[in-house]
């Protein structure tokens, strides 16, 4: 249909209009957009920082706290690591003693021969080598995953050279190199402890009725499955077995016997087992292939050599392929998993029926363990409570089929335990363990544990008495993540009205030689017959060895929620708290990160921390006291990226990014490490680009109003120290305590026997009391000092300066 030119005219007065609009509309978005770019750096510009010697740095706010929610959703969108070995730092590693006392003696060596056939057991073997590679490295097909990174990883890329060594990599080794230089509010780092799992707990999953009683059925456990790994040691396997038949509620469950290899004395016990009444059981056969050798830094002008793969390695193939068997091809809901050498308790089974519910009820909660890694003999251990605890403790745990799903195709060759303590294999995720343990461990030896570290941690933990009726664990709503929270900060809010409960650090540094009782505790309230009394011990790492001793613990952090540890020793209730990175200790006895602190990369592999902060422009140190800010996985993953994951290792050059190849790792290098060790800062390895703690170097001048005093007395302040000088015209001055923190200066003024650097806010001082067992000693400060600190057996040295 024809229109007339008077509507035609209309018509394109509309479409003006419409253009006019949509024009003004477009140009107001990008003034939007380009007020909010000016705002986001004016933001950025608020938070100055140095740009270190890489180029890329990660500043510390303490007086903010990081946004949970923006950080769990760049956390979801970050790749999850694979896991790999780790090179020894400074040279060479010192040996570690893990806690995984695995069932396979690796170093043995064994008879291929098959030991013939089981007449009463079922047998699942591998009738294939090419079979048995693919169950190995196949992930399940009904998982599906979006992850590229993931995918890339198998694939073949391009070989690259790597700047920082100078070797060949592929696309997806080479460094991915920090982000653009960005600064972190955060206080104390509270939500690094966090986790990220994004759903909800569902609490009406759990059962409420504290008079459930002790289950007499599997419920919640009718499809899960025992399996127990062996390999060749069939004393101890029999009396797991026998142990294990011997539990509550065994009869109701799928038990599998998985063993690595075909010792023949392992399964002619396990042919003898199956013949005994009431122990029905399955073989699955794990074809034992001898594994390539590794690749190693042996140090010094050898480098990387050729090397034997460790025991540690067999066990986590057994382990991959076990878990594979039992939750993906046969389809159990869940996995009991067990080594030949634990002996369980008679309510071993019990315990897992009644916390399976948690599993599915609480998405931060993977796994329940039967271990307490401080469960030892010496200590109370209420029988029915349980705990939380971000330290993977293995040895005897569940996990459900879900989460194998997820950890399988990224499930390491090496180093399994260690892995899944990896924050960024956990993502924060902790496990349910009761206080007093459902298994003991018999074995000496192994892939991991030697005799005296099995004396020193595995011998003394506490299993109920085999009178001990099964325990109860009531309505376990208390374990929700929500509540679990709530009920500590209540705990250490209502506590922290008596200052006297709150134990100071250097009462912990300066112990007695009394080993009957810490001399911390002597001068706290206690009722041996009433309710125990609860302390709290703020610890940094550097003490933490020197409080275990004290209380018959193991010597570095194990068993701790949000970095706090509860033990129940002799009348009390104790709290370990790290002073860094606890979220529940009050401000004033934690230990915020010094103005100023970044951790800053090392422009190349083999450099000093030293070095990193020397080249900083501006002049800057490095921060001994402040590793354990950097020496998390989240702050390696902000500064490098980690494509490879995040692992724990050993090694005094560690939190760092290991640079090595595809060939020079059986892992694919280029993982990012964290540690349980106390970093240095003059440790390097060649082979590692370092994270450095850096701070502004004191350039504050001597005042020439500076007047270095003693304390008159024990137990008095620097404050009060200088307030007591010229009629109260001095004060005392944060600044100044550069000039007086040296053993030089402390010897003009004590009578020392020897000067030590030291840990405690009365540094710097002269030990006064002799009945301490310092006497005599005068201690520097590590970290900065402060006019505040006092102690009752220690004389300060105080910086006064004089008022105007």
């Amino acid at each position: 249909m024809a229109t007339s030119p008077k509507s035609r005219k209309g018509i394109a007065g509309v479409r003006r209009a419409d253009a006019l609009f949509l024009a003004t509309a477009a140009l107001l978005f990008l003034l939007l957009v380009l007020v909010r770019g000016r705002m986001d750096t004016l933001a950025e510009a608020d938070a100055p920082a140095t740009r270190g010697p890489g180029g890329r740095y990660f500043s510390f706010k303490p007086l903010h706290t990081l946004r949970p929610d923006a950080q769990r959703a760049a956390e979801r969108e970050e790749q999850r690591p694979r896991g790999a070995a780790g090179g020894d730092a400074e040279g060479s590693a010192e040996e570690h003693e893990d806690d995984s006392a695995g069932s396979d003696d690796q170093n043995e060596e064994h008879d291929d021969e098959s030991a013939g056939s089981d007449k009463s057991v079922e047998k699942n073997e591998e009738n294939d080598e090419e079979e048995e590679q693919e169950a190995d490295e196949a992930a399940d097909p009904r998982e599906e995953r979006a992850s590229t990174g993931h995918r890339a990883q198998r694939a073949v890329s391009s070989r690259a050279t790597d700047p920082l060594t100078g070797g060949s990599v592929g696309g997806d080794d080479a460094p991915s190199g920090p982000p653009r230089a960005q600064a972190l509010d955060f206080r104390g780092l509270v939500d690094f402890s966090a986790p990220i799992a994004g759903d909800p707990p569902r609490a009406s999953i759990l059962p409420v009725s504290a008079a459930a009683g002790v289950p007499t059925r599997l419920r919640h456990l009718s499809n899960a499955a025992v399996v127990i790994l062996a390999y060749n040691r069939p004393d101890h396997l029999k009396h797991a077995l026998k142990a294990l038949f011997s539990a509550r509620l065994a009869s109701q469950i799928t038990t599998y016997v998985s063993i690595d290899g075909e010792d023949p004395a392992t399964l002619a016990v396990i042919e003898s087992e199956a013949d005994e009444p009431g122990q029905s059981f399955t073989v699955l056969r794990h074809r034992r292939k001898e594994l390539d050798p590794i690749s190693k830094f042996l140090g010094g002008p050898t480098g990387f050599g050729s090397v034997r793969a460790p025991g540690t390695m067999y066990l986590a193939k057994h382990y991959k392929w076990a878990l594979h068997q039992v939750l993906a091809e046969k389809g159990h809901s869940h996995a009991i998993v067990l080594e030949d050498d634990l002996v369980v308790s008679a309510d071993f089974l019990t315990l897992f029926e009644q916390t399976a519910p948690l599993l599915e009820a609480d998405p931060t909660i993977w796994c329940v363990s039967s271990w307490n890694d401080n469960g030892f003999k010496h200590l109370a251990l209420p029988p029915d409570r349980l705990f939380r605890t971000a330290f993977f403790p293995g040895l005897g745990w569940m996990l459900r089929r879900e989460l194998w799903l997820e950890l399988e195709p990224e499930f390491p060759a090496d180093q399994w335990d260690h892995w899944m303590r990896a924050f960024s294999t956990s993502r924060g995720r902790e496990c349910v363990v009761p206080y007093l343990s459902r298994n003991r461990n018999t074995g000496i030896g192994g892939s991991t544990a030697n005799g005296q570290f099995f004396r020193r941690y595995l011998q003394d933990i506490a299993t109920p008495t085999k009178a001990a009726a099964p325990a109860a664990f009531g309505d376990l709503s208390y374990l929700l993540y929500d509540n679990y929270r709530t009920a500590m900060r209540e705990k250490v809010a209502e506590i922290r009205r008596d200052t006297a409960r709150f134990v100071h650090e250097a009462d912990v540094y300066f112990n007695t030689e009394d080993d009957t009782l810490p001399h911390w505790t002597r001068a706290l309230p206690s009722s041996p017959d009433g309710p125990p009394t609860t302390v709290v011990v703020p610890y940094r790492k550097e003490t933490f060895e020197a409080l275990s001793k004290q209380l018959g613990i193991y010597r570095t952090p194990r068993g701790f929620h949000q970095h706090s540890i509860v033990l129940y020793y002799k009348s009390f209730e104790v709290i370990l708290m790290d002073k860094q990175l606890s979220p529940y200790l009050p401000q004033a006895y934690a230990s915020l990160p010094t103005d100023g602190l970044q951790a800053v990369p090392a422009e190349t592999v083999g450099q000093s921390c030293n070095d990193v902060c020397e080249k900083m422009e501006g002049g800057w140190d490095c921060a001994k006291d402040q590793f354990e800010f950097v020496n998390q996985c989240r702050v390696l993953q902000k500064v490098f990226g980690c494509r490879r994951g995040c692992r724990r290792d050993w090694g005094r050059d560690i939190p760092n990014l290991e640079h090595l190849t595809a060939d020079e790792s059986h892992f694919g290098g280029m993982q990012c490490l964290v540690t349980e060790e106390i970093p240095t800062c003059h440790a390097s390895h060649p082979k590692t680009q370092r994270l450095c703690p850096c701070i502004p170097r004191n350039t504050a001048k001597r005042s020439s109003a500076l007047r270095v005093t003693e304390s008159a007395a024990a137990d008095q302040s620097c404050d009060q120290t200088c307030r007591a000088l010229g009629g109260g015209s001095y004060v005392c001055d944060a600044a100044q305590f550069g000039f007086v923190n040296s053993c030089a200066v402390l010897k003009e003024h004590f009578d020392c026997a020897v000067c030590l650097e030291s840990l405690g806010r009365d540094l710097p001082n002269y030990v006064s009391s002799p009945s301490d067992i310092n006497f005599g000693k005068c201690l520097t400060q590590r970290s900065p000092p402060t006019c505040s600190g006092s102690h009752r057996s220690t004389r300060r040295l105080c910086p006064c300066v004089k008022t105007s």
